[in-house]
C-alpha cells in the first residue's frame, strides 16, 4: 500500500511532467456550430448558429497553429463536423502527419460507409456516436429529428463492419434513463461492449429543458441499480461514467503544470472549458502560439480563474451559474 508520501511524491511528478509541455495535452476543436439536429440537451445551442463559423481558409490556419503548440489529442466538434467533410478531413491529414491523434464527434446522419472510409483514410482514429436509447421514438424526440435513432445505429453498424470500434455515447434523463438494458442488450449484439454516459448538464439548450430532463436522486439511484443489473447480464460489458467535472477538479489544484486542455470554438474564441463563460482570446486575432505564451498556459493558476473555477464542485453549479456559456457573455481574460 502506498503511503499518504508515496502519494505526494507520484502526484508532484506528474505535476512536474505535465509542467514541462509546451502545449496542451488535448484540444477540442469545432469545426461548426452548425447542426442537423436539434437536441434538447445540447449545451452549446448547435444547430441554431449563435457563432459565426470562421471559413475554411481560416479554419485550416489554426490547424496549422495547433500543429505549432503540438498537443497528443485533438478531437473534431460541433455542431456536427460531418457538415464541413471535406474540411475535417483535411485537417485531420494535416494534425496526423503530425503526429496528432485524431478523434471526431458525430451524431452519425451523414456517416455511410463511403464518408467514414474517408474519414479513417484522413487519420481519424475514432468517431464517437450517441445513442440514447434502443427505442426510435425516445432517440428521434431527444434527437430533435426524425430518423436520428435508425442513422445512429446504422453508422455504428458500418463503423464496426469497416473493421473500427466506435465509442458510443449515452445521456441518462427522465426521458430513458430506464433504457439502459435494452440498449446494452442492443449493442452487445452487434459487438459494442463499452458505452460511456456522463450526466445531463442544464445549460445551452439543455437549460430550458432542465425540468423535462433532470433525474432526481431516486432516478439516480434506479439508474445506477439498473446500470449495476444490466452489466452483470452481459458478460464484459461495461457503462463507464465520464464525469464532466473531473478535469475541473484536476487543472484547478495542477500547481505546477501547464494548461492541459481547452476548446477552439468555430468562430475562433478559446473557450478554458465547455461549462463555463470564460475565454481567452481569438486564434483567428493572435496565434495559438502568442496565446499560449502570453498566459493561456498557465491560466488555471491565475487569481481570476482560479477563484471562479474552486466554486464548481457539482452539476449544479454548472446549471446555477449567474452567466452561462454560449449567450454571447463570455468573460475574456485574454488582455494585452
Amino acid at each position: 500500500m502506498m503511503s499518504r508520501i508515496d502519494i505526494r511524491t507520484t502526484e508532484l511528478a506528474i505535476q512536474e511532467m505535465y509542467g514541462k509541455m509546451r502545449g496542451p495535452q488535448n484540444i477540442m476543436f469545432d469545426i461548426t456550430q452548425r447542426c442537423n439536429m436539434h437536441c434538447k440537451h445540447c449545451y452549446n445551442f448547435s444547430g441554431d448558429n449563435i457563432l459565426c463559423d470562421l471559413d475554411d481558409q481560416h479554419m485550416y490556419e489554426i490547424a496549422k497553429q495547433i500543429v505549432e503548440i503540438k498537443p497528443c489529442l485533438v478531437c473534431l466538434c460541433g455542431g456536427e463536423p460531418t457538415l464541413r467533410l471535406p474540411l475535417v478531413c483535411k485537417i485531420a491529414e494535416l494534425l496526423t502527419q503530425n503526429g496528432i491523434l485524431v478523434n471526431m464527434v458525430s451524431n452519425g446522419l451523414l456517416l455511410n460507409k463511403d464518408n467514414i472510409i474517408r474519414l479513417f483514410k484522413s487519420g481519424i482514429q475514432n468517431i464517437q456516436i450517441s445513442l440514447d436509447s434502443y427505442r426510435k421514438e425516445v432517440v428521434d424526440s431527444f434527437r430533435g429529428k426524425n430518423g436520428a435513432f435508425e442513422k445512429a445505429f446504422i453508422a455504428i453498424q458500418n463503423i464496426i463492419q469497416l473493421g473500427h470500434i466506435p465509442s458510443v455515447t449515452f445521456i441518462p434523463t427522465k426521458l430513458n434513463y430506464r433504457d439502459v438494458f435494452g440498449l446494452a442488450e442492443l449493442l452487445y449484439g452487434i459487438g459494442v461492449k463499452n458505452v460511456r454516459y456522463m450526466p445531463f448538464i442544464a445549460i445551452g439548450r439543455g437549460n430550458a429543458n432542465m425540468s423535462e430532463l433532470t433525474l432526481n436522486s431516486r432516478e439516480n439511484e434506479e439508474l445506477f441499480w439498473l446500470i449495476n443489473r444490466t452489466e452483470k447480464s452481459f458478460e464484459g460489458f461495461k457503462f463507464i461514467y465520464g464525469d464532466p467535472l473531473e478535469h475541473i477538479y484536476l487543472f484547478r489544484n495542477n500547481y505546477l503544470s501547464v494548461t492541459p486542455a481547452f476548446e477552439i470554438k468555430s468562430n475562433g474564441d478559446i473557450q478554458l472549458t465547455s461549462y463555463l463563460p470564460y475565454k481567452y482570446g481569438n486564434a483567428s486575432e493572435h496565434s495559438l502560439k502568442e496565446l499560449w505564451d502570453s498566459g493561456l498556459d498557465k491560466i488555471w493558476k491565475s487569481q481570476e480563474f482560479n477563484k471562479v473555477v474552486r466554486k464548481i464542485n457539482t452539476v449544479s453549479d454548472l446549471s446555477n451559474q449567474t452567466i452561462l456559456p454560449y449567450t454571447g457573455n463570455d468573460f475574456e481574460l485574454h488582455r494585452l
